[in-house]
């Protein structure tokens, strides 16, 4: 199995929240799948979700001055501008896992763009802005299922500060934290919600109660063929949340918001 995954999100001042991924799935010697989606949630809890899976494949995030452009395929547009350096890391890679994982963006302001092309567009007065996030995934397997079975990923952004976690576990165990961009060590512990509270050298940071972007099987969501080519790489269940996040360092007590995710595979 091999996985090719971008995935980024967005964080807006009323609560509006998006997140989508665009991804190339190769199962054995199966041809490479495309798959793309996009999914925004506005403060009400209505949700407009669009996946598209077939042999045409979405452009891929384009780098392009300093900042990321991408249109998902609900037809969401933006710029993301990083505002601190990511991290280009080797999560696996062994005769079982290869993984590696490019936070592009811990932190980025998120500018829509209203309009057909970024030729084209209506950036300036009332165009929202908000903060988001930009990863890059490349994962390699010859197993038919991944060596671990629960995964949590979050990221938060408060003041000038921003974290990001991911914790593997049931299988293979790995906690990886990076706090303003750089790798740093301390202790990560997950909630069932996929929330978080990390203790670093610089404090604490807690995610509040949130809100659920989605709860889904995912072997519902594939089409049957998918799921069974796939056979134990479809989670049984993704829980996504937003809300609040509050770290409390020596210099003083903030308050931001956070993307988080738990993944479950049966």
């Amino acid at each position: 199995m091999r996985l090719d995954k971008w995935y980024l999100d967005a964080v807006f001042p009323d609560g509006t929240v998006w997140f989508g991924c665009r991804a190339r799935l190769g199962l054995w010697k199966c041809p490479a799948i495309p798959w793309a989606s996009g999914c925004e949630v506005l403060p009400n809890g209505q949700r407009r979700d669009v996946s598209r899976l077939g042999w045409r494949q979405l452009r891929k995030p384009r780098l392009d001055n300093g900042q990321w452009l991408w249109r998902g395929p609900d037809g969401f547009h933006a710029r993301w501008e990083p505002s601190a350096p990511g991290e280009d890391c080797m999560l696996a890679w062994d005769e079982q896992l290869r993984v590696r994982w490019n936070c592009l963006a811990p932190k980025a302001t998120v500018t829509r763009i209203n309009g057909d092309a970024v030729g084209n567009t209506a950036t300036s007065g009332a165009a929202p802005r908000g903060l988001g996030y930009v990863e890059h995934l490349r994962m390699e397997t010859d197993r038919p299922e991944l060596p671990f079975r629960e995964l949590w990923w979050g990221r938060a952004h408060a003041g000038e500060s921003s974290l990001v976690w991911i914790r593997w576990g049931r299988g293979r165990e790995l906690s990886l934290l990076l706090e303003n961009g750089a790798r740093v060590d301390g202790k990560l512990e997950t909630f069932p919600n996929g929330g978080a509270r990390v203790r670093t050298e610089y404090g604490q940071w807690d995610t509040g109660s949130g809100r659920p972007l989605c709860d889904r099987d995912l072997r519902r969501c594939l089409p049957r063929w998918l799921v069974w080519l796939a056979r134990g790489m479809a989670p049984a269940r993704e829980i996504k949340m937003a809300g609040p996040a509050r770290p409390r360092t020596a210099s003083g007590d903030y308050t931001g918001s956070g993307v988080w995710e738990e993944v479950r595979w049966a």
